[in-house]
Protein backbone atom coordinates (compact mmCIF):
# COMPACT_ATOMS: atom_id res chain seq x y z
CA UNK A 1 0.00 0.00 0.00
CA UNK A 2 1.30 3.44 -0.89
CA UNK A 3 0.16 6.70 -0.58
CA UNK A 4 0.96 10.32 -2.13
CA UNK A 5 2.51 12.99 0.28
CA UNK A 6 2.80 16.77 -1.32
CA UNK A 7 5.77 17.83 0.64
CA UNK A 8 5.56 21.92 1.23
CA UNK A 9 7.92 24.12 -0.88
CA UNK A 10 9.83 25.21 2.72
CA UNK A 11 10.83 21.73 3.26
CA UNK A 12 12.70 21.04 -0.21
CA UNK A 13 13.20 24.48 -2.00
CA UNK A 14 10.33 23.45 -4.14
CA UNK A 15 7.01 22.06 -4.44
CA UNK A 16 7.08 18.07 -5.31
CA UNK A 17 5.49 14.61 -4.99
CA UNK A 18 7.08 11.85 -3.56
CA UNK A 19 5.53 8.23 -3.00
CA UNK A 20 6.25 6.20 0.34
CA UNK A 21 5.12 2.56 1.49
CA UNK A 22 2.37 2.39 4.20
CA UNK A 23 4.79 3.00 7.08
CA UNK A 24 5.46 6.33 5.88
CA UNK A 25 3.67 8.67 8.65
CA UNK A 26 6.67 7.71 10.50
CA UNK A 27 8.99 10.21 8.56
CA UNK A 28 6.54 12.63 9.86
CA UNK A 29 7.97 13.72 12.76
CA UNK A 30 11.27 13.89 11.43
CA UNK A 31 10.16 15.95 8.91
CA UNK A 32 8.91 18.60 10.94
CA UNK A 33 11.96 18.24 13.79
CA UNK A 34 14.37 18.50 11.50
CA UNK A 35 12.65 20.86 8.91
CA UNK A 36 15.49 23.45 8.10
CA UNK A 37 12.74 27.10 7.40
CA UNK A 38 10.51 28.66 9.07
CA UNK A 39 6.99 27.17 8.87
CA UNK A 40 3.98 27.94 10.23
CA UNK A 41 0.95 25.41 9.77
CA UNK A 42 1.24 22.99 6.71
CA UNK A 43 -0.97 20.71 5.78
CA UNK A 44 0.20 17.55 3.12
CA UNK A 45 -2.43 15.57 1.28
CA UNK A 46 -2.09 11.63 2.00
CA UNK A 47 -3.79 10.41 -1.96
CA UNK A 48 -3.98 6.21 -1.59
CA UNK A 49 -2.99 4.98 -4.17
CA UNK A 50 -4.99 1.22 -2.94
CA UNK A 51 -7.94 2.56 -2.07
CA UNK A 52 -9.74 -1.02 -1.25
CA UNK A 53 -7.43 -2.06 1.64
CA UNK A 54 -9.51 -0.56 4.69
CA UNK A 55 -7.77 -2.06 7.42
CA UNK A 56 -4.65 -0.87 6.44
CA UNK A 57 -5.66 2.74 5.98
CA UNK A 58 -7.80 2.69 9.58
CA UNK A 59 -4.20 1.09 10.69
CA UNK A 60 -2.92 4.38 9.57
CA UNK A 61 -5.43 6.75 10.59
CA UNK A 62 -5.59 5.37 14.04
CA UNK A 63 -1.74 5.69 14.36
CA UNK A 64 -1.05 8.92 12.46
CA UNK A 65 -4.35 11.13 13.75
CA UNK A 66 -2.10 10.34 17.41
CA UNK A 67 0.95 12.36 15.98
CA UNK A 68 -1.04 15.45 14.63
CA UNK A 69 -4.40 16.17 13.68
CA UNK A 70 -5.88 14.25 10.45
CA UNK A 71 -9.11 14.80 8.36
CA UNK A 72 -9.99 11.52 6.99
CA UNK A 73 -12.11 11.38 4.06
CA UNK A 74 -14.77 8.99 3.94
CA UNK A 75 -14.28 6.88 0.78
CA UNK A 76 -11.19 5.61 2.16
CA UNK A 77 -8.75 7.32 -0.12
CA UNK A 78 -7.33 10.30 0.91
CA UNK A 79 -6.36 12.09 3.96
CA UNK A 80 -5.39 15.75 5.06
CA UNK A 81 -2.68 15.80 7.80
CA UNK A 82 -2.10 19.21 9.79
CA UNK A 83 1.24 20.17 10.69
CA UNK A 84 2.56 22.36 13.57
CA UNK A 85 4.90 25.56 13.09
CA UNK A 86 8.86 24.31 12.50
CA UNK A 87 11.62 26.32 13.70
CA UNK A 88 14.54 27.41 11.80
CA UNK A 89 17.64 25.55 12.30
CA UNK A 90 19.29 28.51 14.07
CA UNK A 91 16.88 28.56 16.45
CA UNK A 92 16.80 24.76 17.24
CA UNK A 93 18.16 25.30 20.27
CA UNK A 94 15.27 26.79 21.62
CA UNK A 95 13.46 25.07 24.84
CA UNK A 96 10.57 22.05 23.62
CA UNK A 97 8.06 24.40 26.22
CA UNK A 98 9.16 27.85 23.74
CA UNK A 99 8.38 25.19 20.44
CA UNK A 100 5.43 23.27 21.64
CA UNK A 101 3.77 26.99 22.69
CA UNK A 102 4.29 28.00 19.66
CA UNK A 103 3.02 25.75 17.44
CA UNK A 104 -0.78 25.49 16.27
CA UNK A 105 -2.49 22.64 14.87
CA UNK A 106 -4.08 24.33 11.91
CA UNK A 107 -4.05 27.42 9.35
CA UNK A 108 -7.21 28.58 10.94
CA UNK A 109 -5.88 28.98 14.34
CA UNK A 110 -2.72 30.53 13.19
CA UNK A 111 -3.86 33.98 13.02
CA UNK A 112 -5.04 33.91 16.40
CA UNK A 113 -2.72 31.29 17.54
CA UNK A 114 0.98 32.11 19.77
CA UNK A 115 3.41 33.01 16.87
CA UNK A 116 5.14 35.53 19.26
CA UNK A 117 8.00 32.88 19.12
CA UNK A 118 8.45 33.60 15.57
CA UNK A 119 11.24 36.55 14.41
CA UNK A 120 9.83 39.20 12.48
CA UNK A 121 12.01 38.00 9.30
CA UNK A 122 10.43 34.65 10.00
CA UNK A 123 7.28 36.41 10.41
CA UNK A 124 7.77 37.88 6.68
CA UNK A 125 9.19 34.78 5.07
CA UNK A 126 5.84 32.64 6.05
CA UNK A 127 3.51 35.57 5.09
CA UNK A 128 5.76 35.76 1.86
CA UNK A 129 5.20 32.07 0.91
CA UNK A 130 1.55 32.45 1.72
CA UNK A 131 1.08 35.64 -0.32
CA UNK A 132 2.40 33.56 -3.38
CA UNK A 133 -0.05 30.33 -3.02
CA UNK A 134 -3.00 33.08 -3.54
CA UNK A 135 -3.41 33.06 0.24
CA UNK A 136 -3.63 36.32 0.91
CA UNK A 137 -5.26 36.61 4.16
CA UNK A 138 -2.85 34.21 5.84
CA UNK A 139 -0.45 35.94 4.69
CA UNK A 140 -1.44 39.59 5.76
CA UNK A 141 -2.80 38.64 8.96
CA UNK A 142 1.03 37.05 9.83
CA UNK A 143 2.81 40.30 7.86
CA UNK A 144 0.58 42.54 10.25
CA UNK A 145 2.18 41.06 13.22
CA UNK A 146 6.11 42.23 11.68
CA UNK A 147 7.26 45.21 13.84
CA UNK A 148 10.74 45.79 12.16
CA UNK A 149 9.48 48.41 8.61
CA UNK A 150 12.73 47.33 6.83
CA UNK A 151 11.71 43.89 6.49
CA UNK A 152 8.25 45.03 4.74
CA UNK A 153 9.25 45.33 1.03
CA UNK A 154 7.35 47.11 -1.91
CA UNK A 155 6.25 43.59 -2.84
CA UNK A 156 4.66 42.48 0.22
CA UNK A 157 3.24 45.70 0.50
CA UNK A 158 0.97 45.33 -2.91
CA UNK A 159 0.43 41.51 -1.45
CA UNK A 160 -1.47 43.90 1.79
CA UNK A 161 -2.80 45.84 -0.58
CA UNK A 162 -4.44 42.90 -2.66
CA UNK A 163 -5.29 41.86 1.50
CA UNK A 164 -6.89 44.76 2.27
CA UNK A 165 -9.05 44.66 -0.76
CA UNK A 166 -9.98 41.26 -0.20
CA UNK A 167 -11.30 42.01 3.40
CA UNK A 168 -13.45 44.29 2.08
CA UNK A 169 -14.84 41.86 -0.79
CA UNK A 170 -16.11 39.79 2.19
CA UNK A 171 -17.48 42.44 4.81
CA UNK A 172 -19.26 44.00 1.39
CA UNK A 173 -20.73 40.51 0.03
CA UNK A 174 -21.58 39.45 3.65
CA UNK A 175 -23.82 42.33 4.41
CA UNK A 176 -27.13 41.48 4.78
CA UNK A 177 -29.74 41.83 2.01
CA UNK A 178 -31.67 44.08 3.87
CA UNK A 179 -29.05 46.58 4.13
CA UNK A 180 -30.29 49.16 1.21
CA UNK A 181 -31.14 45.68 -1.29
CA UNK A 182 -34.42 45.20 -3.14
CA UNK A 183 -35.46 42.09 -4.37
CA UNK A 184 -35.70 41.50 -8.12
CA UNK A 185 -36.69 38.25 -8.30
CA UNK A 186 -35.83 34.66 -7.37
CA UNK A 187 -35.41 30.92 -9.03
CA UNK A 188 -36.48 27.70 -7.74
CA UNK A 189 -35.89 25.62 -11.17
CA UNK A 190 -33.26 23.58 -11.83
CA UNK A 191 -31.03 25.71 -9.73
CA UNK A 192 -31.91 28.44 -6.31
CA UNK A 193 -30.51 32.18 -6.71
CA UNK A 194 -31.74 34.92 -5.75
CA UNK A 195 -31.44 38.40 -7.28
CA UNK A 196 -31.42 41.96 -5.91
CA UNK A 197 -30.43 45.67 -6.80
CA UNK A 198 -29.28 48.72 -5.34
CA UNK A 199 -29.19 52.66 -6.57
CA UNK A 200 -26.35 54.26 -5.07
CA UNK A 201 -25.47 57.94 -4.88
CA UNK A 202 -25.38 58.84 -8.67
CA UNK A 203 -27.56 56.91 -9.94
CA UNK A 204 -25.21 53.92 -9.73
CA UNK A 205 -27.10 50.60 -10.08
CA UNK A 206 -25.84 47.64 -8.44
CA UNK A 207 -26.41 43.85 -9.25
CA UNK A 208 -26.06 41.25 -6.67
CA UNK A 209 -27.37 37.42 -7.08
CA UNK A 210 -26.86 35.01 -4.26
CA UNK A 211 -26.87 31.60 -5.60
CA UNK A 212 -26.48 28.16 -4.14
CA UNK A 213 -24.60 25.21 -5.76
CA UNK A 214 -23.47 21.24 -4.92
CA UNK A 215 -19.70 20.98 -3.80
CA UNK A 216 -19.27 19.17 -6.96
CA UNK A 217 -20.08 22.51 -9.19
CA UNK A 218 -17.61 24.32 -7.61
CA UNK A 219 -14.54 23.55 -9.49
CA UNK A 220 -16.40 23.54 -12.96
CA UNK A 221 -17.95 27.20 -11.90
CA UNK A 222 -14.31 28.05 -11.31
CA UNK A 223 -13.22 26.87 -14.76
CA UNK A 224 -16.05 28.34 -16.70
CA UNK A 225 -14.98 31.76 -15.22
CA UNK A 226 -11.22 31.66 -15.46
CA UNK A 227 -11.44 30.76 -19.08
CA UNK A 228 -12.25 34.43 -20.40
CA UNK A 229 -11.45 33.59 -23.77
CA UNK A 230 -14.00 31.37 -24.22
CA UNK A 231 -16.75 33.99 -22.86
CA UNK A 232 -17.82 34.84 -26.70
CA UNK A 233 -18.41 30.89 -27.25
CA UNK A 234 -21.44 30.79 -24.29
CA UNK A 235 -22.46 34.36 -23.04
CA UNK A 236 -26.15 35.05 -24.46
CA UNK A 237 -26.29 37.06 -27.11
CA UNK A 238 -29.68 39.01 -27.54
CA UNK A 239 -31.38 40.94 -31.12
CA UNK A 240 -34.58 41.23 -29.86
CA UNK A 241 -36.15 43.33 -28.39
CA UNK A 242 -32.17 45.10 -27.69
CA UNK A 243 -29.30 43.99 -29.35
CA UNK A 244 -26.97 42.90 -26.63
CA UNK A 245 -23.84 40.65 -26.29
CA UNK A 246 -20.20 39.78 -25.84
CA UNK A 247 -18.92 39.67 -29.62
CA UNK A 248 -15.28 39.57 -28.34
CA UNK A 249 -13.11 38.06 -25.55
CA UNK A 250 -9.36 38.28 -25.43
CA UNK A 251 -7.26 37.51 -22.62
CA UNK A 252 -4.36 40.61 -22.57
CA UNK A 253 -2.10 39.00 -19.87
CA UNK A 254 -2.01 36.32 -17.51
CA UNK A 255 0.42 37.89 -14.64
CA UNK A 256 0.29 35.44 -12.12
CA UNK A 257 -1.52 31.59 -11.21
CA UNK A 258 -5.05 33.91 -10.08
CA UNK A 259 -4.61 37.58 -11.98
CA UNK A 260 -5.57 37.91 -15.48
CA UNK A 261 -6.33 40.82 -17.45
CA UNK A 262 -8.71 40.59 -19.91
CA UNK A 263 -10.60 42.76 -22.64
CA UNK A 264 -14.16 42.24 -24.10
CA UNK A 265 -16.34 44.05 -26.36
CA UNK A 266 -20.44 44.49 -26.37
CA UNK A 267 -22.37 45.10 -28.29
CA UNK A 268 -25.49 47.67 -27.08
CA UNK A 269 -28.67 48.43 -28.62
CA UNK A 270 -28.60 51.07 -31.57
CA UNK A 271 -27.99 54.10 -31.52
CA UNK A 272 -25.45 53.46 -28.96
CA UNK A 273 -21.90 52.50 -29.92
CA UNK A 274 -19.86 49.24 -29.23
CA UNK A 275 -18.61 49.12 -25.42
CA UNK A 276 -15.71 47.87 -24.04
CA UNK A 277 -14.49 46.87 -21.02
CA UNK A 278 -11.14 45.99 -19.93
CA UNK A 279 -10.85 44.64 -16.01
CA UNK A 280 -8.05 43.36 -14.19
CA UNK A 281 -9.22 40.02 -12.08
CA UNK A 282 -7.47 38.13 -9.31
CA UNK A 283 -8.61 35.42 -6.72
CA UNK A 284 -6.93 34.50 -3.43
CA UNK A 285 -8.52 31.98 -0.99
CA UNK A 286 -8.86 31.85 3.03
CA UNK A 287 -9.80 28.37 2.55
CA UNK A 288 -7.74 26.93 5.48
CA UNK A 289 -8.90 29.08 8.08
CA UNK A 290 -12.61 30.52 7.02
CA UNK A 291 -13.36 28.15 4.38
CA UNK A 292 -13.90 30.55 1.85
CA UNK A 293 -12.21 32.21 -1.77
CA UNK A 294 -12.91 35.66 -3.10
CA UNK A 295 -12.28 37.24 -6.33
CA UNK A 296 -12.19 41.05 -7.72
CA UNK A 297 -12.71 41.98 -11.16
CA UNK A 298 -12.05 45.95 -11.78
CA UNK A 299 -11.60 47.58 -14.93
CA UNK A 300 -7.93 49.79 -15.62
CA UNK A 301 -7.09 52.06 -18.27
CA UNK A 302 -4.33 52.49 -20.55
CA UNK A 303 -1.92 53.23 -17.69
CA UNK A 304 -2.11 50.09 -15.52
CA UNK A 305 1.10 47.32 -15.72
CA UNK A 306 3.04 49.84 -17.75
CA UNK A 307 1.00 50.38 -21.08
CA UNK A 308 -0.30 46.72 -21.15
CA UNK A 309 -3.97 47.58 -21.92
CA UNK A 310 -4.31 49.11 -25.46
CA UNK A 311 -5.82 52.65 -26.72
CA UNK A 312 -9.70 52.20 -27.68
CA UNK A 313 -10.54 51.78 -30.71
CA UNK A 314 -12.41 54.48 -32.58
CA UNK A 315 -16.12 54.33 -32.43
CA UNK A 316 -15.98 51.78 -29.18
CA UNK A 317 -16.44 53.39 -25.44
CA UNK A 318 -14.76 51.65 -22.62
CA UNK A 319 -16.90 51.11 -19.49
CA UNK A 320 -16.34 51.01 -16.21
CA UNK A 321 -16.83 47.66 -14.70
CA UNK A 322 -16.55 46.18 -11.36
CA UNK A 323 -17.75 42.76 -9.80
CA UNK A 324 -16.84 40.61 -7.07
CA UNK A 325 -17.33 37.12 -6.33
CA UNK A 326 -17.68 35.14 -2.44
CA UNK A 327 -17.70 31.43 -1.99
CA UNK A 328 -18.16 30.13 0.96
CA UNK A 329 -20.77 27.65 2.77
CA UNK A 330 -24.22 27.81 2.47
CA UNK A 331 -26.14 28.07 5.46
CA UNK A 332 -29.76 25.16 5.37
CA UNK A 333 -31.48 28.44 6.40
CA UNK A 334 -30.24 30.63 3.78
CA UNK A 335 -33.52 32.49 2.17
CA UNK A 336 -32.31 31.21 -1.46
CA UNK A 337 -33.35 27.50 -0.12
CA UNK A 338 -36.23 29.00 1.25
CA UNK A 339 -38.82 27.34 -1.65
CA UNK A 340 -36.07 24.67 -3.32
CA UNK A 341 -37.10 21.77 -5.08
CA UNK A 342 -34.77 19.77 -3.48
CA UNK A 343 -32.73 18.60 -5.99
CA UNK A 344 -29.47 18.18 -4.79
CA UNK A 345 -27.56 15.59 -4.65
CA UNK A 346 -27.30 13.54 -1.78
CA UNK A 347 -24.29 13.69 0.50
CA UNK A 348 -22.85 17.03 -0.75
CA UNK A 349 -22.63 20.21 0.90
CA UNK A 350 -23.62 23.61 -0.23
CA UNK A 351 -21.99 26.18 -1.30
CA UNK A 352 -23.31 29.91 -1.24
CA UNK A 353 -21.95 32.01 -4.39
CA UNK A 354 -22.86 35.77 -3.92
CA UNK A 355 -21.41 37.74 -6.81
CA UNK A 356 -22.00 41.38 -6.86
CA UNK A 357 -21.45 43.70 -9.83
CA UNK A 358 -21.35 47.31 -11.18
CA UNK A 359 -21.15 48.36 -14.53
CA UNK A 360 -21.50 51.98 -16.04
CA UNK A 361 -21.82 52.14 -19.78
CA UNK A 362 -21.10 55.80 -20.26
CA UNK A 363 -24.42 57.09 -21.60
CA UNK A 364 -26.16 60.47 -20.49
CA UNK A 365 -29.62 58.40 -20.21
CA UNK A 366 -30.27 55.00 -20.13
CA UNK A 367 -33.99 54.18 -21.19
CA UNK A 368 -35.88 52.66 -18.18
CA UNK A 369 -37.28 49.66 -20.46
CA UNK A 370 -33.72 49.28 -21.40
CA UNK A 371 -32.11 48.98 -17.34
CA UNK A 372 -35.28 47.06 -16.78
CA UNK A 373 -34.68 44.24 -19.25
CA UNK A 374 -30.74 43.95 -18.20
CA UNK A 375 -31.86 43.83 -14.44
CA UNK A 376 -35.06 41.30 -15.02
CA UNK A 377 -33.69 39.52 -17.77
CA UNK A 378 -29.81 39.56 -19.19
CA UNK A 379 -28.35 38.82 -15.17
CA UNK A 380 -30.35 36.04 -14.63
CA UNK A 381 -30.20 34.61 -17.94
CA UNK A 382 -26.36 35.17 -18.23
CA UNK A 383 -26.47 33.60 -14.63
CA UNK A 384 -28.30 30.58 -15.24
CA UNK A 385 -26.16 30.47 -18.81
CA UNK A 386 -22.97 30.16 -16.76
CA UNK A 387 -24.41 27.08 -14.47
CA UNK A 388 -25.77 25.52 -17.28
CA UNK A 389 -22.33 25.41 -18.81
CA UNK A 390 -21.09 24.47 -15.63
CA UNK A 391 -22.95 21.36 -15.53
CA UNK A 392 -21.39 20.63 -18.95
CA UNK A 393 -18.06 20.76 -18.12
CA UNK A 394 -18.21 18.70 -15.37
CA UNK A 395 -19.86 16.25 -17.67
CA UNK A 396 -17.17 16.36 -19.95
CA UNK A 397 -19.67 17.89 -22.77
CA UNK A 398 -17.99 21.02 -23.53
CA UNK A 399 -15.20 19.85 -26.12
CA UNK A 400 -13.61 23.58 -26.00
CA UNK A 401 -13.46 23.84 -22.47
CA UNK A 402 -12.01 20.17 -21.99
CA UNK A 403 -9.18 20.91 -24.36
CA UNK A 404 -7.83 24.19 -22.60
CA UNK A 405 -7.89 22.46 -19.00
CA UNK A 406 -6.17 19.21 -20.53
CA UNK A 407 -3.53 22.00 -21.61
CA UNK A 408 -3.30 23.30 -18.06
CA UNK A 409 -4.01 20.07 -16.01
CA UNK A 410 -1.63 20.90 -13.05
CA UNK A 411 -3.11 24.40 -12.59
CA UNK A 412 -6.92 22.32 -12.54
CA UNK A 413 -4.94 19.81 -10.85
CA UNK A 414 -3.86 22.48 -7.92
CA UNK A 415 -7.72 24.35 -7.72
CA UNK A 416 -9.11 20.89 -7.02
CA UNK A 417 -7.02 19.75 -4.38
CA UNK A 418 -7.68 22.93 -2.78
CA UNK A 419 -11.34 22.92 -3.20
CA UNK A 420 -10.94 20.46 -0.42
CA UNK A 421 -11.08 23.41 2.16
CA UNK A 422 -14.36 24.77 0.36
CA UNK A 423 -16.01 22.41 -0.13
CA UNK A 424 -15.18 20.17 3.10
CA UNK A 425 -14.89 16.88 1.19
CA UNK A 426 -11.32 15.71 1.42
CA UNK A 427 -11.92 12.55 -0.64
CA UNK A 428 -10.79 13.04 -4.60
CA UNK A 429 -12.88 16.21 -6.00
CA UNK A 430 -14.99 15.04 -8.76
CA UNK A 431 -12.00 16.50 -11.82
CA UNK A 432 -13.29 18.66 -14.60
CA UNK A 433 -12.88 16.81 -17.77
CA UNK A 434 -10.19 17.60 -20.13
Amino acid sequence: MTFLIKLPRLFLHHERDITFGANAFLLIPFLVTTGSYSLAHRSILCDFKTSGLREEYGQFASVATSIFPLSMSSNGHTAMVNFPIVKTAARQDTSSTATSTCATTADSNLSSGDVSCLTDAELAIEAERLFRDDQLLAGARLLRRVQDANLITDELRHFLELATISERIRKDLTEPTSEGWTKQGESHGNRDFTTYYKIEDGGKLKCRIESVIESSLYVPFLAVMNETELYDTWVPKWRFPFKLGISRSKKLAQRARLDQVVQLTVDLPWPMNKREIVFWGFAEEDGMANRNVGAKLQSVGEGFDNGLVPSVDRGVVRMDFEADFLFRPCPEDHSALDKTEGKYPEGESKILLTFVMYCDPKVSFVPHSFMNFCTRTAVGTVWRMILHVAEQVRAGERPVHAEVIAHKRDFYDWVEERSAYITGDYGPPPKVHS
